[in-house]
């Protein structure tokens, strides 16, 4: 059995194109199939798919009317054979060690859902910054409160997960924060969720991204979702809250001060304001006026 399907969705990525491919193809772990679903693109992306799969037969190409990136995700899925899968962009970057240590971590620690930190850089490739996402299970079950625990190319999937259960994209009415529904919904079914210790993955930020464009959209899904998981999971929340406020050092944590402050607007909770003073003032009106703008978009 093949181990791991990397699935990249495609729409006229022509100006990026090239590097990504050859960063899964160079990857120090060889044991995949690379599914690309180019959807409807319009410029010489075909072309260079083309290119590719005729130099390496580990890639296979679904060729689709424009359906979006729903479909696209769902299509690759539906083909994959991985007992793994691994999800990749057209404009990102995966770290040559990439696929091993995000492999070995999900195996060794049988979770279903694994990412890991990974630098943002710009249309140029330059580095824009370091994005640090939650290492330990509580504090993903914390940070998806308020925040999205994985960057959604970086991650790597068990497939039996989402066969066992049914699981599509979009299934449950999200096409816009279709990433953030998944988490969820897995979240919901029992799924165990962790992040490797390490950079393996370069994000890259376009103006013209589905964020930036549809950001409306995507806010209206994205607030409707945070709010079900924090009704749902209140009182299991609340305990992690209870004893992460026991380490001194938690309170440097953003995810930890973003779910104390929407526990204290939410549902009254004013035990948390005397631990919310302990934060940098910065990160609490950061927090507070976040939530409060979802709050009012409820």
């Amino acid at each position: 059995m093949t181990m791991i399907s990397v699935i990249m969705p495609v729409y006229n990525s022509e100006k990026y194109l090239s590097e990504s491919i050859e960063s899964v193809l160079n990857q120090t772990f060889s044991d995949f199939e690379f599914i690309i679903v180019n959807d409807g693109s319009t410029d010489s992306t075909k072309d260079i798919l083309e290119k590719y799969s005729r130099l390496d037969a580990r890639i296979s190409i679904i060729e689709q009317q424009n359906m979006g990136i729903v479909a696209s995700l769902n299509n690759a899925i539906c083909r994959a054979k991985g007992q793994y899968i691994a999800r990749m962009d057209s404009d990102d970057i995966s770290h040559r060690n990439r696929l091993q240590l995000q492999f070995q971590y999900i195996d060794e620690n049988k979770l279903d859902v694994i990412g890991s930190h990974y630098y943002e850089i710009d249309e140029n490739g330059e580095l824009l910054g370091l994005r640090l996402v939650p290492i330990l299970m509580d504090m993903i079950d914390i940070c998806l409160c308020t925040s999205v625990p994985f960057a959604h190319p970086s991650v790597m999937i068990r497939r039996k997960f989402l066969e066992d259960h049914h699981i599509q994209y979009g299934k449950d009415g999200y096409h816009f924060a279709e990433d953030l529904a998944l988490w969820m919904k897995m979240h919901e079914l029992g799924a165990k969720f962790g992040n490797l210790n390490e950079i393996v993955f370069s994000y890259r930020v376009l103006n013209n991204s589905l964020s930036r464009t549809k950001r409306r959209n995507i806010f209206s899904d994205s607030i409707s979702l945070y709010h079900q998981y924090c009704l749902k999971n209140r009182t299991h929340i609340e305990n992690i809250l209870e004893k992460r406020l026991t380490n001194l050092q938690s309170k440097n944590n953003k995810w930890l001060c973003a779910a104390l402050v929407k526990y204290f607007i939410r549902f009254g909770k004013l035990k948390y304001l005397r631990e919310i003073k302990k934060y940098p003032k910065k990160l609490v009106v950061e927090c507070l006026f976040s939530e409060l703008n979802r709050t009012f978009k409820i």
